[in-house]
């Protein structure tokens, strides 16, 4: 199932690039999918507030850089990542929660 966070690509442009040396773990992503998971919020800005507490974790521990942060030519491709992988977990965590997010706007199948 190939998800992709919609809002991803505004809420973080110029933020998110395709680092070649770091990128967020699958730990690191299912930790993402579980907090999405566990949100109870029909708002579209807790979910961005959850996320962006997630990649501010990722820049702290190395896992993206600031550097590949500042880095505009791959943050598509990153966006288009994190979204893939965030949503094989959130499928397999709680597929209920992707339709909900769908009829949110968060997630585009």
């Amino acid at each position: 199932m190939s998800c992709h966070l919609i809002w991803l690509v505004p809420l973080l442009l110029g933020v998110l690039p395709l680092p070649v040396k770091a990128f967020p773990s699958d730990d690191e992503i299912a930790v993402l999918a579980e907090r999405f998971c566990q949100l109870e919020s029909a708002s579209p800005q807790d979910y961005e507030e959850v996320f962006v507490e997630e990649f501010n974790k990722w820049i702290n521990s190395g896992s993206v850089t600031l550097e590949e942060v500042e880095d505009e030519a791959s943050n598509q491709a990153l966006g288009e990542a994190v979204g893939d992988r965030l949503g094989v977990h959130m499928a397999q965590k709680c597929p209920r929660k992707i339709q909900e997010l769908q009829a949110l706007g968060i997630f585009d199948n």
